[in-house]
């Protein structure tokens, strides 16, 4: 018996769309939409890069290790906590807020794929996260993340500006040794 072309590719569409529908990753938009569909959101340390992408789940991205500095929303509070990297290459040793929005078959959880994990500066400080509402909480640490990238970007144009400098300079006195009318000085 041979099945018609249409519910093949019926049978296709619902195959594909199953597996994509159960994986809550989203694209970021607001703090109030992440707050509300992340399953947990934590201030964790990167220990180390426990595996590189293998395929099925895993080709989801490098599962990192991390310590739980500080439980925003959800488990665990403390302890080591697993995390796929879908946008990002953490460095080990530096802090990151991580949003969990689901977890593989080995337990790692699954950031948002666009934002998360978001890097946190060396010099924030999660003191000034006390007293606030995890609204606020998330702010402060995009908006601190947010300065330091602006203030990268800043030296970046400043260093570009100067490299652009010297090569204009260089083109110029080129152009004047390539001249015909020139003649070296001795």
């Amino acid at each position: 018996m041979r099945i018609p072309i249409t519910i093949r590719i019926a049978l296709l569409i619902i195959a594909l769309a199953v597996p994509c529908y159960a994986i809550k990753l989203m694209m970021f938009s607001t703090v109030d939409l992440f707050i509300e569909r992340a399953t947990g959101i934590w201030v964790v340390e990167v220990l180390r890069k426990m595996q590189e992408p293998r395929g099925g789940f895993d080709s989801l991205g490098v599962v990192y290790e991390g310590q739980v500095q500080l439980s925003l929303k959800g488990e665990p509070k403390q302890g080591i906590l697993s995390f796929h990297a879908l946008s990002r290459d953490p460095m080990i040793g530096q802090r990151y807020l991580v949003m969990g929005f689901n977890r593989t078959a080995y337990g790692a959880w699954l950031d948002n794929g666009n934002v998360s994990p978001v890097e946190i500066p060396p010099s924030f400080s999660l003191n000034e996260l006390e007293g606030k509402t995890l609204k606020e909480q998330i702010l402060r640490i995009l908006k601190a993340r947010r300065d330091e990238i602006e203030n990268f970007a800043k030296k970046l144009e400043k260093e570009k500006k100067t490299i652009d400098e010297g090569i204009e300079s260089q083109k110029l006195l080129d152009s004047i040794k390539s001249s015909p009318n020139v003649q070296p000085t001795r």
